[in-house]
């Protein structure tokens, strides 16, 4: 969603987002790769998922990069990015728990089968033991935060108890 070179165009922060039904995007913007086109073959829903996507494959490079043997790892907020890190992970055998402050979400993310129940937490203050009691009562290798900007200060309060010594955050 930003420019290459950071040229002040961040699509959705100081330039209209995603969901506005016009964008422009100038010839440089393009040539900087702001937008990518898809493959005619790939449906519209998993394309509006690429970005997100990605950032979850980068996080996971970069976790790697400082946790080699990744594998647990606790993930706050069950929105799209959160699940699609939950998902991705899990397929990659890290075995992931995951804390969103709504038990309505969790319901439905169990309803739908994307993760175990028994994988979900409702946030609370004391996730930390639940989590770590979940592992066997070692510290997760990892945490990644992808909640609002007003959870993240509590979700990297919990982060930093759940984790172990060297792991991720």
């Amino acid at each position: 969603p930003a420019a290459q070179l950071c040229r002040g165009r961040i699509l959705g922060h100081n330039t209209p987002g995603l969901f506005q039904k016009y964008i422009t995007v100038d010839q440089q913007a393009l040539e900087d790769g702001l937008v990518m086109a898809t493959n005619d073959g790939c449906p519209a829903v998993c394309a509006t998922l690429v970005e997100p996507l990605a950032t979850v494959i980068y996080a996971h490079e970069l976790i790697s990069n400082i946790v080699p043997a990744l594998r647990t790892a606790v993930i706050f907020g069950g929105g799209p990015v959160g699940l699609l890190a939950a998902l991705y992970w899990g397929s990659l055998g890290v075995r992931v728990h995951l804390i969103h402050p709504s038990r309505a979400r969790i319901d439905t993310v169990a309803r739908l089968n994307l993760l175990s129940p028994a994988a979900m937490l409702v946030a609370s203050e004391s996730a930390a033991q639940t989590i770590t009691a979940r592992n066997e009562g070692h510290p997760v290798d990892a945490a990644l935060i992808c909640t609002t900007r007003a959870g993240a200060p509590a979700a990297l309060r919990q982060a930093v108890q759940m984790v172990k010594h060297g792991g991720c955050i």
